[in-house]
C-alpha cells in the first residue's frame, strides 16, 4: 500500500498537512491549493478510505508542498489498474506544468515513460545505454522491412543494425542513427524494397539490450 496510508491513515489530508509543516520548514501550504484542485483530493476524508490512485496523488501533494529541486518517482503508478494509472499520470502532467522542478521517473512501463517524459535514460546490467530526449530518440532509431530476394547473406551487414529479425524472404531490422543518407545506402543494397517504420520506447529498448 501506499507509505501514506500506513503511516496517516486515520488522518486527513489537511491534518497531514498541518502535521508534516510542523516538522518541516521548506513546507508551502499555498503551494498546495491548486494541485489539491487539479488532483481532485478531498481535505475531510481519512486517508485510509482513498483509493489507491488518491493514496498515490496525495503522496505527491506531500512531496510537491517541500519544494524540491528534484522530485523522485519511483515505479510511481505500478500498483494501479490501467484506467486509474492513466488518470494519475495525466494528473502529474497536469500539476507539474509550470511549477519548475525536475521529476526523475523510474519505471519499467514504458507506455506509461512514452508519454509523460521529455528526456529518456535507458538503464541494462548497471550501464546507460543511451540518454537523450524522447524525440530524438525516436528519429534516430528506426526498423525497417526489408525485402531480400536473394541477397540473404548480405542482411548480416545492414549499417547500423542492431536487431535482425528474419521472415523468409524479408526481414525486420532495427537500425540506429538513422538518416537520410543512411536510408538511400541501404536501398543501394536492397533495390527490391526497404520500408521505414516507427519505434515506439518499448520497442527500442527490447531491441538495445537483446
Amino acid at each position: 500500500g501506499s507509505p501514506v496510508q500506513s503511516v496517516f491513515e486515520w488522518m486527513t489530508l489537511g491534518q497531514l498537512g498541518a502535521f508534516t509543516s510542523s516538522s518541516d520548514p521548506t513546507w508551502a501550504e499555498d503551494d498546495t491549493q491548486r494541485p489539491r484542485k487539479k488532483l481532485d483530493l478531498p481535505l475531510g476524508r481519512p486517508l485510509g478510505t482513498f483509493s489507491s490512485g488518491q493514496q498515490q496523488k496525495a503522496a505527491l501533494l506531500v512531496a510537491l508542498a517541500q519544494r524540491p529541486d528534484l522530485l523522485i518517482l519511483d515505479e510511481p503508478a505500478a500498483s494501479l489498474d490501467t484506467v486509474v494509472r492513466r488518470e494519475f499520470l495525466e494528473s502529474i502532467l497536469d500539476v507539474l506544468t509550470n511549477v519548475g522542478i525536475t521529476v526523475l521517473i523510474s519505471s519499467q512501463i514504458l507506455t506509461d515513460v512514452e508519454r509523460i517524459a521529455d528526456w529518456i535514460g535507458i538503464l541494462a546490467d548497471g550501464r546507460m545505454l543511451m540518454s537523450e530526449p524522447l524525440e530524438d530518440l525516436k528519429e534516430s532509431i528506426k526498423r525497417l522491412r526489408i525485402r531480400t530476394s536473394g541477397r540473404e547473406t548480405e542482411i548480416e551487414h545492414v549499417p547500423g543494425a542492431i536487431r535482425t529479425i528474419r521472415r523468409g524472404n524479408e526481414a525486420l531490422v532495427t537500425v540506429q542513427d538513422f538518416s537520410t543518407a543512411r536510408l538511400e545506402e541501404i536501398r543501394t543494397l536492397f533495390p527490391d524494397g526497404v520500408d521505414v517504420q516507427d519505434v515506439d520506447l518499448e520497442d527500442i529498448f527490447i531491441d538495445l539490450v537483446s
